[in-house]
């Protein structure tokens, strides 16, 4: 009996004790290309905005999605249909003083017929888009109505050490309002999958 009330009172504790990051506490930067080539990384720039997820990441789905900061991915190639399927997807949450004061998530969908590397338009044509949905403002964007959505390349499918990695670039457009392009820049990502 003692070793549960011990067992429950360390996970209240813990629970409890978890701490979200603050904006004040975190500095990040872009990372470094030994970072690209030796783990999982993701970045890209929303207009002058890092975005980075902070902390592990989640290939499986069981824990990424729910868990802020935390990348979630996964690739997987359809030989019988000869289709890849790549799914990128986070958000980003910060608080400051416990009010949340950032909240954004995003979607990057890609499905492809083809050789790689290879360069894919994100414009929802076959289920490929980027979609950024901030809200903490109540805002959605996309690439699909974008005059220069977001273009995916593929730059490196390695299928005998399980590594995808590509860059990206390109606009999104406010989905409810007709207004300036927000700007996609220095997107890249490394996974093994």
């Amino acid at each position: 009996m003692t070793k549960y009330i011990i067992l429950i009172g360390g996970l209240l504790l813990l629970g409890f004790g978890c701490k979200h990051p603050d904006t004040n506490e975190v500095e990040v930067t872009y990372p470094s290309e030994e970072h690209f080539q030796t783990r999982d990384t993701f970045a890209f720039y929303l207009n002058d905005l890092l975005w980075i997820p902070l902390g592990v990441h989640s290939s499986s789905g069981f824990l990424g999605g729910s868990i802020p900061n935390t990348p979630n991915f996964s690739y997987e190639y359809d030989a019988i249909r000869n289709i890849h399927r790549l799914h990128i997807s986070c958000q980003m949450t910060f608080r400051k003083e416990g009010s949340i004061t950032f909240d954004q998530y995003f979607i990057l969908r890609m499905r492809y017929s083809g050789e790689f590397p290879a360069t894919i338009p994100l414009d929802s044509a076959d289920f490929n888009n980027f979609v950024i949905s901030d809200r903490y403002r109540d805002r959605l964007y996309s690439s699909a109505s974008s005059e220069e959505p977001v273009i995916l390349e593929i730059t490196t499918l390695d299928t005998l050490n399980h590594r995808i990695e590509g860059t990206f670039e390109g606009s999104l457009i406010r989905s409810d309002t007709i207004g300036e392009p927000v700007e996609i820049t220095s997107g890249r990502f490394s996974f093994t999958y």
